[in-house]
């Protein structure tokens, strides 16, 4: 089936109205928060998600209304700019929520989409399908896919400039491109030129080491036997 001119600018409208208000919603309810969970190609499903939803409540109070006062149809192109409104005005809602005092049910209620969106990425069925359906990562942060949460997940790191190797629990991963770093905690460090050790129950307190990714030429992951990121 080929597409033509005409069917691509038939379904522009339609497209545009599921992707638009849920899009608008997330980018500037992130930007508020100063958050970063909302990213990477599951992004659009979230954002047609809650377009869906955007949609429906305005339909919804507009059919109430008109128990009460006729307001006859609206032209789609009056719809689409109804159904951006309430997305943007949604982000400031739900934002002015998420940092007030509010009764607990009522704040949890209000973080419902940040706890959606943690589940989603650590969710290793949900990640699988969707790797599997678009062949690629629904993450921007592709560690997501391969770091075991419930378990846990041991990092091997060897270095480029020496033969120096790292292993520990993953702790933490700070993206940012060639600059990013690994946090291990636990951790061991053997250096295989000097012969320079260090191990963290030799050490007797909590440890922490902080690796950056332009001085690592390879990085091996360790699971328990019980995981189900590689099964």
């Amino acid at each position: 089936m080929t597409l033509t001119i005409t069917d691509i600018t038939t379904a522009l409208p339609v497209i545009l109205k599921y992707i638009v208000p849920g899009f608008l919603f997330l980018k500037i309810f992130s930007f508020l928060s100063g958050r970063n969970d909302y990213n990477g190609t599951y992004f659009t499903v979230f954002s047609a998600v809650i377009s869906y939803f955007i949609i429906n409540i305005v339909h919804f109070v507009k059919e109430f209304v008109e128990l009460f006062f006729p307001v006859g149809n609206f032209p789609e192109n009056l719809k689409f700019i109804a159904y951006i409104f309430v997305g943007v005005m949604s982000s400031f809602v739900l934002y002015g929520l998420c940092n007030t005092r509010l009764p607990r049910w009522l704040s949890s209620i209000a973080n419902i989409p940040n706890k959606l969106a943690k589940k989603t990425v650590k969710d290793y069925t949900t990640v699988k399908f969707f790797n599997w359906a678009t062949k690629r990562s629904i993450n921007k942060n592709i560690w997501r896919d391969f770091i075991d949460y419930k378990k846990g997940t041991t990092f091997k790191i060897f270095l480029k400039s020496n033969h120096t190797v790292y292993e520990g629990k993953y702790h933490a991963y700070q993206e940012k491109g060639f600059d990013s770093w690994f946090i291990l905690k636990d951790y061991t460090r053997n250096d295989f030129d000097t012969e320079n050790k260090f191990d963290y129950r030799e050490h007797g307190r909590p440890t922490l080491a902080a690796i950056n990714l332009k001085e690592i030429e390879r990085i091996e992951l360790l699971y328990d036997n019980d995981t189900k990121i590689v099964k």
